[in-house]
């Protein structure tokens, strides 16, 4: 399907374009939207709303649209409005709550060191500023390049840049215990 084509048949709500739209589209979003609130259903309602509200304005789309990014953009704002929601609450996140698809540690670790893995990298990422964590998210785990972040978020790719290296940098420290080195 051509792109332009696709994007005319969104804003004509042709029933074939939208299914296909979802399916391409929701495991992505899905995947930011776990990785960003750490709960299932959460995520899942940020799904849901994040297709309706971009189904309430496909028919403003225009045909250079980005169609990724702009789902992107309408799950951002929903992740950080709920963050802010819930700020004031202890949530007590632990690792259970980010996917495994957080491979800042791709190597094997004995199971006895998987549960505290777990609980820090949780609590580190809970440390994170709602935009640090969620350029993290996009990089690690929806593996966009940084040029593609900076389009979604709607900042400079410097921008996106250092913001990802503050994330690690903080992560890194927070691990540091169980990776052998000092806190």
């Amino acid at each position: 399907m051509a792109r332009k084509n696709f994007v005319s048949q969104l804003r004509e709500r042709n029933e074939e374009a939208v299914a296909h739209w979802v399916a391409v589209y929701q495991k992505k979003i899905f995947r930011l939207a776990y990785a960003f609130c750490g709960d299932r259903e959460e995520a899942l309602d940020i799904v849901q709303e994040t297709f309706m509200r971009a189904y309430e304005k496909m028919g403003y789309l225009k045909e250079e649209t980005n169609i990724e990014h702009w789902l992107y953009q309408i799950a951002r704002h929903l992740c950080i409005d709920r963050y802010r929601r819930q700020k004031s609450q202890k949530r007590g996140a632990g690792i259970n709550h980010y996917p495994d698809a957080l491979t800042l540690i791709k190597q094997e670790w004995p199971m006895e060191k998987n549960s505290e893995l777990r609980q820090l990298i949780g609590e580190a990422m809970e440390q994170l500023s709602p935009r640090q964590k969620l350029v993290f998210i996009l990089k690690q785990i929806n593996e966009l390049k940084f040029d593609e972040i900076a389009q979604v978020l709607g900042i400079a790719p410097g921008t996106v840049k250092s913001l990802h290296f503050k994330a690690l940098r903080h992560l890194r420290h927070h691990l540091q215990p169980l990776l052998g080195g000092e806190k």
